[in-house]
């Protein structure tokens, strides 16, 4: 290369070219290269004569070259190719001499053994770069191939011999991947030049032979060795198929019958191969000799290599190569092939396999071969078997795979058929539809087939066979694991009926496809929305440019802007931006894009509904085309939707808020340089004006918003505002930090030192994740400016406060030590201060400092000399621990220290400092304390006694002696401190457990991420490190102790992070001692576990504490080249562990244990989810013989092991119950036997064993393999292909399953009945229903069995259950049979049965039985079963049956039904059905001794109730209208509520029906209620009101108390309209429910509490709150006002949200819902506007108390020192922000009351001039007031500095709280009559000495300008 420079060089005088290509070959970024290689380009067209010069030419050639290597960049080699491709013919004759020359030059090279690997691959990437697109480069191949195909194959066996050797796992993936890039370069290379390869091959010239052997011979090893890469062997066996082709073509047919099927006379075929290639014994490779996956990759190979000629030989009668060979030995392998990488191979085989047979032409196929090929035949059957099991398998390339055979498969026998002539409805494909129609639609497997079928068969087929199948689609859109592949389908149809229906139908089309969308839009789920936004509305949109505008018309028509129509209007406006389908031009102040308007989106962007402002917000932000310029409106809606947003309590509201915020900072920053573009292009001036002007509202807008977001960044300001203004402020940061010019926003260009005092203080801030965006603020504003941030002063202060938190006992101290520490680091001033800090140690006198050699930067010994400083301190408290763990305790608790130093680290690359010993001396003395801290904490942390004891001779350590003698003065000191620390720790634990456990937490994850981030220092090679392998073995064995020698999880999970780390750092390392230390730890472990002889000192816990652990960061670490080697090894040894019953151990934990735990670890282990498939069937196997164990702790490992199983084979549980198991956590039974076929035999044979051991009736056994069995079995569902396998037949389970009914267990008989139900198949209910009810007695008998009974009649229910859910001809069969043979059971109906639970579950039989659909209609057979059953209930209600077990769940359910059949209307009986009167069935069943049954009731006939709140009349009209209507009911629920009733559930419930009861109030007086005494009274409501708050009063429950809240609600506006009857009795009551209201908003109270309260408020807002009859005289009316804003302000959201809709009732002009920080807003104008009439004193009474009031916190509480903060009340509420809106308010007011007499608002509300003037003095006297209560308050405030935040957060917040409070209050007094009161100007000098003497943060700074 640098000859070629040189001579490049001399001839530049004459070629001036010459300097630019030689420039070329010295650069080395990739683009500069890519252009500077234009301009030659274009250079070299101008003047095509210079390529003459052979020297350019040879120069254009290196260059190509050059950029052919590995990780070059692609784009210069193929802008060069594409030049040489253009060349003339002459020019590239020469070109191509240059390169054939260059290339035979490189590849003519000798391999030897040293060579590098680097350079052969080299010349392979270039020789594969002649072969890209190339032409010039195929003719040099094609010329050269024989000595190139000799070079690759020997480069090929180079990277073999490599992949044999002793490598890391690293260093073996890239010699398998360099293995690979060759066989695909040698297959394009025989592809490409097959013919020359053939031709020199007949010619046999010299050398081919041997090439090909070898080549041959290099492949079959590949084949061979099974630790290779499956592509790898995938090539090898296509490699092989072309040279088969080149050598024998004629005979590859029946050398592959010969080869593959060894039957049907293939062995008498003769062969004749040349001697040389049956050397190679090629022809031997088959599926005894090579593995189950070569086999595999061979056949793929060959499949997708060979001619159709080939594939359609019959070689004999009716067998042909590509059925009876490919195919049969492809399904062999089916069950064979278990890991995933596999697994996927053979999807693409079996799609491979199909294509070709649909690739097949006509003329090809004989029709014998075409009716093998048809869909209903036995070779198809074969592949759909395999689909129908893979569609919904755990690997997304497998599901594919399935999907495109299926398609293949259809495609294939339409084809034929139609060939054929048959009918279009083909038995075949009318099956397959039904079939798949019949999976669950809850199944993912569902929608592949389904979308085939629609692509083959057109929309119109499936509507025929499933009309509703739009809705059925969208209704699984709420389903996130359904969503896309929903998504895919429903575009399948609706783009497929678009074409069948043409342009003529395009409402038909509109209709079927869009309406449904819309409506689930406004209706639907907030999932269903989203999916709908993700998956459906683009494909939609897309497919014509006018669904976009019938959406908006649509909705527009659907009446008044409603949440849901707004929401799906806004979601369709926002897809249709994104998709760019909307016009920003059109926009203006009125009209948004010319579709909606302003005021709408206003409104959508403060709606109630958080997704309905998150899409309008989205909306704004969002934009396809991002150079737009951004509307002014845009800029409004923006400032007007950020504020109210910032404190949202939903974590994904705020994530996604900032996520559309940086969208909108990008398109920003893209609109703004397209306008700075235009400045530069405009000619105008006015045009340049206008430009400019657009782009200062930018700036004017960012200035804006920065100031809002730092002025809201404030102490006490809440968490997730806080944590929103940072991520806002980061994300300007990251996109808008840019100086262009004068036009563009520089964000630290107003920054002064409020800001940084901001940024400081929320490094104080106790969520981690705003000290990480603060850090990344402050480290941007130190590179910005060139002067020093802080005073030296402040950064000593905040230096010392640093290290003083680095020892603080306060877990929350060690993170803001970390972080501050960070932050400092970063000035280089801090070095000054480090040295001249002096810090405080105890214990140690003296050390010697580490040497800072010349080998670190300044910001290295900056760092080195903090580290040092946090070693000696770690240092000293170790060495107080020694003395006494209580001392270091409650004094210097270690871990902060440990906690900073990690955090520092994380600002270091390490691997910069490899050569520094400075560095290595300081990692040594820090692990070396590390480690030491473990130590001294080990007897705390790995004591047996559990997490938070104090064990006595743990915390005194053996330098601590309390009764020692005291000798000096030091040691005096040391036992004072000890005793103080002993009383801490006594009488609170957690100081000792926290410090303990986190510093082992600590240094567990500092180890960690030193191994990590060290490189390592090896002896052997040339890696330089700070580590050594000494330290890593050191460090290994710390970790090895951690997890193999604790006992609580706690302690082995800490040190499991690290442990992490580091064995992902070794496995990876390339020094072969490391990589090879996890397989020795491993191997040790098993080993260990194995031998078991007590001395391997591993954990003998249940479920063997750390030892999983340490297993499962071994194996999940182990990288992928490893090939799962040590995984596969390790699960074969732990499952022969499992099962293995010749243990001989002693004690009560043998091996077994172990092995069943660290085996249900990785059965858990997500990361292992697709490696651990083929072991699931050993696994369930060792689980369930588990049982039999003898030993306990075997038994619950198993049982544990089985629970990991169950999750893993059928998912995550959706639903908690276990009686209601969703499809979802089920499979088929088809599906589960196919993935685990060795199951079947096994769970057949044990359930065969546990149910045939013979037993009396009632005599108790219980098998150990029963529970297991039926516990799978009832995760099974029937599916419509059932039956289809004989071999896995799940009818063999039914008689086993119904034996099981007999059992005495309860639980046996419940899980039996549930793995009944997916056993029977749809075809055999009726015949199994029926078998089962004989199985029943026809009448009592003193001998029977009432378990058997319970059993039998349990398995009916469920198998009804089924047949329920099934058609209406199949039910029909069921219940006509049924009813046939029920009456002979009728017994079981009466007083004769004595059993509850039997009763029950008879009744519940009855009641399935008539819930039929045909038993709906009148029919001569069902109406004696009807009438007996009814007659049956009527009797049972009345029964007394209390007194058997079981009588409470039996008299729920008869209850139920009784009000399910007895309270039918009279039309609606059966004839001849005699019933009780219809409201006494309620009365009775009320009266009724069991709270159950009253409950039962309760909630019946509160559901009926809430029927009320539809429009609609149905089924429960009749019901609600008996219930409204009965006075005697609501007599009897009052006497229940107010005097009878005890249970609380029922109380609850009786006033929840009370508070829904019509005209509940109003009939009060009507009625006579009974009172505890049994006398009856007529109360008034007045008395029935105190009666319920003196309950509510008394009562303890919250549940309760909100009924009752909710009842009282029922009486504000009757006893409101009393008010002028009998106004003191009134008053009182008011007065008490008032303060009632008020004590049970209170923020301390329960979110229930609060709701119910809430809903009064909004209720009674009428009265409460707008008080029309004026009865503010009597009572304060605005304490209402002040219960509902702090309700608006409180945590829980449904209270919020419930507050909020009262704005709407206040002011009905209003479109919808407000959300609680707009409506809050709003109800303060409200309050002003509705009391300023009638009482303006009162309003600014009302507004100084919320300005004043303030929630004090309890001096002794604060006073106390716990280890932890006492947490906030409320999170989310915002005073300061709420303060800002009272104080505006309050400016107004003040306003209003100064002007002068004759102002029509005077004049309303103060009457004449002297009221007027009286009401201007009560002003006077209350602002003054305020005045003097604020300074009073300012007195007791201190100034603060900087490092008050880190040290009392608490007392600085409150402090600027009041003083933000006063600053507020005296803007409010700027201008008005009492500006220049003494008291006023007091609290003006008081408040600004306070500013001037503090670190003001910006908040407070800006108040004060």
């Amino acid at each position: 290369m640098e000859d070629i420079t040189s001579e490049l060089i001399k001839q530049i005088p004459d070629y001036p070219i010459n300097e630019k290509i030689s420039e070329l070959f010295n650069v080395t970024d990739n683009k500069e290269t890519l252009i500077k290689t234009r301009l030659v380009i274009q250079d070299l067209k101008k003047e095509p004569d210079l390529l003459s010069n052979k020297l350019i030419l040879r120069s254009l050639s290196y260059l190509f070259f050059k950029h052919s290597e590995e990780g070059s960049k692609i784009s210069v080699r193929r802008l060069l190719s594409s030049f040489f491709n253009s060349l003339t013919k002459p020019t590239q004759s020469d070109l191509g001499d240059i390169i054939y020359n260059l290339t035979l030059t490189k590849t003519g090279e000798k391999i030897l053994l040293d060579t590098p690997s680097v350079v052969i691959r080299q010349n392979v990437d270039i020789l594969a770069s002649l072969l890209e697109n190339f032409q010039l480069g195929e003719d040099c191949v094609r010329r050269a191939v024989i000595p190139y195909t000799d070079y690759l194959v020997k480069a090929h066996g180079h990277f073999l011999m490599l992949t044999r050797a002793a490598l890391s796992p690293v260093e073996l993936n890239v010699a398998m991947h360099h293995c690979l890039v060759t066989e695909q370069l040698l297959n394009r290379m025989i592809q490409k030049c097959f013919d020359t390869l053939l031709s020199k091959l007949e010619a046999q010239e010299n050398g081919v032979q041997k090439t090909i052997h070898d080549l041959i011979i290099t492949n079959i090893d590949i084949l061979r060795n099974d630790n290779m890469l499956i592509d790898c062997r995938c090539n090898a066996g296509i490699t092989l198929t072309f040279v088969l082709r080149l050598c024998c073509d004629d005979q590859l047919s029946n050398l592959l019958v010969k080869m593959f099927a060894a039957c049907n006379g293939s062995h008498s075929i003769n062969i004749q191969l040349p001697q040389w290639l049956k050397e190679t014994r090629i022809i031997d490779l088959n599926s005894q000799s090579l593995s189950s996956t070569s086999y595999l990759c061979y056949l793929f190979g060959i499949l997708s290599m060979l001619n159709p000629e080939h594939l359609v030989v019959e070689f004999s009668d009716d067998k042909y190569l590509l059925t009876d060979v490919f195919l049969s030995e492809t399904m062999q392998l089916v069950s064979k092939v278990t890991n995933p990488a596999s697994k996927v191979v053979l999807a693409k085989l079996i799609y491979l396999w199909t294509m070709r047979a649909n690739s097949l032409t006509e003329s090809l196929i004989s029709s014998n071969l075409q009716v093998r090929l048809l869909g209903h035949s036995e070779d198809t059957r074969l592949i759909l078997d395999y689909i129908w099991t893979s569609l919904d398998d755990s690997l997304d390339a497998v599901r594919q795979n399935a999907k495109l055979a299926f398609d293949q498969i259809l495609k294939t026998h339409l084809k034929l058929i139609n060939g054929r002539k048959t009918d279009n409805h083909d038995s075949f494909v009318s099956k397959l539809i039904q079939d798949v129609l019949d999976i669950p639609w809850c199944k993912r497997g569902k929608y592949a087939p389904l979308t085939c079928l629609v692509g083959s068969l057109g929309t119109s087929r499936l509507l025929e066979a499933c009309p509703d199948i739009t809705e059925r689609v969208i209704s699984q859109l709420d389903d996130h694991t359904l969503a896309s592949y929903c998504g895919e389908f429903y575009e399948k149809l609706f783009e497929s009926h678009k074409k069948e229906l043409g342009d003529k139908h395009s409402s038909e089309w509109l209709t079927m496809w869009v309406n449904p969308v819309i409506e689930a839009l406004c209706s639907g789920t907030k999932r269903t929305k989203t999916h709908i936004l993700q998956y459906i509305l683009p494909k939609l949109m897309s497919c014509s440019n006018n669904i976009l505008q019938y959406m908006i018309k649509y909705l527009s028509n659907k009446g008044s802007q409603s949440k849901g129509t707004l929401g799906a209007l806004i979601m369709c406006l926002r897809r249709g931006r994104s998709m760019g389908l909307l016009d920003d031009k059109q926009s203006d102040s009125e009209m948004w894009c010319g579709v909606v308007l302003v005021s709408v989106l206003k409104y959508a962007l403060s709606s109630l509904d958080e997704q309905i402002r998150l899409d309008a917000y989205s909306l704004l932000c969002e934009n396809k085309k991002t150079t737009e310029a951004i509307k002014p409106v845009e800029f409004e809606l923006f400032k007007f939707f950020i504020p109210a947003n910032l404190n949202n309590q939903s974590p994904s509201f705020r994530q996604h808020v900032s996520a559309y915020t940086k969208k909108f900072f990008v398109r920003m920053k893209d609109s703004e340089n397209s306008l700075l573009r235009q400045v530069k292009k405009a000619k105008k001036e006015e045009e340049t004006l206008n430009l400019k002007s657009n782009l200062e509202q930018y700036k004017i807008f960012l200035v804006w918003l920065q100031r809002h977001l730092f002025s809201s960044l404030y102490p006490g300001a809440a968490f997730a505002t806080r944590t929103s203004c940072l991520r806002m402020l980061a994300s300007m940061l990251d996109v808008l930090q840019n100086d262009v010019n004068d036009h563009s926003f520089s964000f630290y260009a107003d920054f002064k030192s409020s800001h940084v005092y901001t940024i400081l203080e929320c490094i104080a801030d106790t969520f981690e994740e705003n000290k990480i965006e603060a850090l990344k603020i402050f480290q941007g504003y130190l590179k910005s400016v060139q002067e020093p941030v802080l005073k030296n002063e402040q950064l000593k202060e905040l230096f010392q406060t640093c290290v003083e938190l680095s020892v603080s006992t306060r877990p929350q101290d060690s993170t803001a030590s970390a972080y501050l520490a960070r932050c400092l680091l970063q000035l280089e001033e801090t070095s000054v201060v480090i040295d001249a800090h002096k810090i405080n140690l105890k214990m140690i006198a003296h050390c010697d400092k580490i040497e800072l050699n010349a080998d670190c930067d300044r910001d290295g010994v900056r760092y080195l000399k903090f580290l040092e400083m946090m070693i000696l301190s770690l240092q000293d408290q170790t060495e107080v621990a020694k003395k006494g763990l209580i001392i270091a305790a409650a004094n210097r608790p270690i871990y902060p220290t440990i906690h900073c130093i990690r955090y520092v680290l994380k600002d270091i690359k390490l691997n910069s400092y490899n050569s520094s010993k400075s560095w290595k001396k300081m990692l040594e003395e820090l692990m070396k304390s590390c480690l030491e801290v473990a130590t001294v904490v080990s007897p705390v942390v790995q004591d047996s006694s559990p997490e938070g004891n104090v064990p006595a001779e743990a915390i005194r350590g053996p330098g601590l002696n309390f009764d020692a003698i005291i000798e000096t003065e030091e040691d005096k000191q040391l036992m004072l401190e000890a005793e103080e620390s002993e009383k801490t720790v006594t009488l609170m634990p957690e100081y000792l457990v926290v410090c303990c456990w986190r510093s082992i937490k600590e240094v567990s994850l500092l180890l960690g991420e030193i191994t990590h981030k060290a490189d390592t220092y090896d002896p052997e090679g040339n890696n330089e490190g700070l580590l050594s392998f000494e330290q890593i073995e050191e460090i290994g064995s710390y970790f090895i102790t951690q997890l193999l020698a604790s006992k609580h999880r706690g302690a082995f999970e800490l040190a499991y992070a690290g442990f992490i780390m580091m064995c992902e750092r070794l496995w990876r390392s390339p020094i072969s001692k490391l990589h090879q230390l996890p397989g020795q730890w491993l191997d040790k472990l098993l080993n260990d576990i194995t031998r078991d002889d007590g001395n391997s000192g591993l954990c003998s816990t249940r479920r063997s504490a750390g030892i999983p652990f340490y297993a499962q960061a071994l194996l999940t670490t182990e990288p992928l080249a490893n090939e799962q080697r040590c995984f596969n090894q390790t699960m074969k040894r732990l499952l022969e562990l499992s099962v293995c019953e010749t243990s001989t151990s002693t004690t009560n934990n043998p091996p077994k244990v172990h092995a069943l735990n660290i085996l249900r670890v990785l059965f858990k282990d997500n990361k292992l989810g697709d490696f651990v498939a083929p072991y699931i069937s050993a696994g369930l196997k060792a689980s369930i013989l588990g049982f039999k164990s003898k030993y306990w702790s075997v038994r619950n490992s198993s049982t544990l092991l089985l629970s990991a199983l169950m999750v893993r084979i059928f998912g995550v549980k959706v639903s908690k119950d276990d009686s209601d198991l969703s499809r979802k956590n089920c499979l088929t039974g088809r599906a589960f036997f196919h993935r685990f076929p060795e199951a079947y035999n096994f769970l057949l044979t044990e359930f065969v064993e546990a149910t045939s051991v013979p037993e009396a009736h009632d005599e108790l056994h219980l098998h150990p393999s029963l529970y297991p069995v039926l516990m799978v079995l009832g995760r099974l569902f029937p599916s419509a292909l059932e039956g289809t396998d004989t071999n896995l037949n799940l009818a063999a389970f039914v008689p086993l399953v119904i034996h099981c009914a007999s059992s005495p267990v309860f639980k046996t008989r419940v899980m039996a009945a549930r793995a009944i139900q997916p056993l029977v198949e749809k075809d055999r209910l009726d015949s199994i229903l029926l078998e089962l009810i004989h199985l029943l007695p026809t009448k009592p008998d003193a001998q029977i069995s009432y378990s058997h009974i319970h059993g039998i009649l349990l398995q009916i229910k469920f198998l009804l259950d089924s047949v329920l859910e099934l058609s209406r001809s199949v039910q029909t069969n069921v219940a006509f049979k049924m009813t046939t043979v029920l009456p002979q059971y009728m017994w079981i109906l009466s007083e004769d049965n004595k059993a509850p639970m039997v009763l029950e579950e008879a009744f519940e039989v009855f009641d399935r039985v008539l819930s039929l659909k045909t038993c709906s209609e009148e029919n001569v057979c069902v109406n004696p079963v009807y009438e007996t059953f009814c007659e049956h209930l009527t009797r049972a209600i009345k029964d007394d049956i209390s007194s058997w077990p079981g009588s409470d769940i039996c008299k729920v359910t008869i209850s139920n039904l009784a009000l399910k059949y007895l309270l039918k209307p009279e039309g609606d009986q059966k004839a001849g059905c005699v019933v009780l009167e219809r409201i006494s069935v309620y009365l009775h069943l009320l009266y009724s001794s069991s709270y159950e049954v009253r409950l039962a009731v309760l909630e019946r006939i509160l559901s009926v109730l809430k029927w009320s709140t539809s429009n609609t009349k149905n089924e429960v009209y009749p019901l609600f209208t008996l219930v409204s209507s009965s006075k005697d009911l609501l007599k009897h629920l009052l006497t229940m509520a107010l005097f009878r009733e005890w249970h609380f559930e029922c109380l609850t419930r009786v006033f929840e029906v009370l508070a829904l009861f019509p005209r509940c109030v109003e009939q009060i007086t009507e009625l006579e209620i009974r009172m505890d005494d049994a006398s009856e009274k007529t109360f008034t409501t007045t008395d029935v009101m105190s009666l319920s708050l003196s309950k509510l009063e008394s009562e303890r429950r919250d549940s309760v108390k909100c009924a009752i809240i909710k009842f009282t609600s029922r009486f504000g506006c009757h006893l409101y309209t009393l008010m002028t009857d009998v106004p003191d009795k009134i008053i009182l009551i008011y007065k008490n429910w008032f303060s009632l209201l008020r004590e049970y908003s209170a923020t301390e109270q329960d979110g229930d509490l609060q709701l119910a309260v809430a809903e009064v408020i909004l209720e009674n807002t009428a009265t409460l709150l707008l008080d029309p009859l004026n009865i503010n005289k009597y009572l304060s009316v605005t304490d209402i006002w002040q219960i509902l804003f702090n309700l608006l302000q409180e945590d829980d959201l449904d209270v919020k949200e419930v507050a909020s809709q009262v704005i709407n009732k206040i002011d009905p002009s209003l479109q919808g819902d407000l959300q609680p920080a707009c409506a809050l807003d709003k109800l303060l104008q409200k309050m002003v506007e509705k009391f300023w009439s009638i009482s303006p004193e009162k309003v600014l009474m009302t507004l100084l108390g919320l300005l004043l009031d303030v929630e004090e916190e309890d001096d002794e509480l604060l006073a106390e020192e716990r280890l932890f903060d006492r947490g906030e009340m409320n999170t989310y509420r915002d005073n300061l922000n709420f303060l800002r809106l009272v104080s505006k308010t309050l400016k107004k007011t003040i306003e209003m009351f100064s002007k002068p007499k004759n102002s029509s608002v005077s004049t309303q509300g103060c009457g004449d001039s002297s009221e007027h003037g009286a009401s201007l003095e009560t002003l006077k006297r209350s602002l003054v007031g305020a005045a003097i209560d604020f300074s009073a308050r300012l007195c007791k405030c201190q100034s603060w500095s900087l490092s008050t935040p880190f040290k009392d957060s608490n007392a600085y917040s409150r402090t600027v709280t009041e003083l933000s409070k006063a600053l507020l209050f005296l803007n409010c007094c700027e201008d008005s009559m009492v500006a220049h009161d003494p008291n006023l100007q007091q609290l003006r000098e008081t408040s600004q000495s306070i500013l001037n003497t503090s670190c003001v943060n910006y908040c407070v700074a800006n108040i004060a300008s």
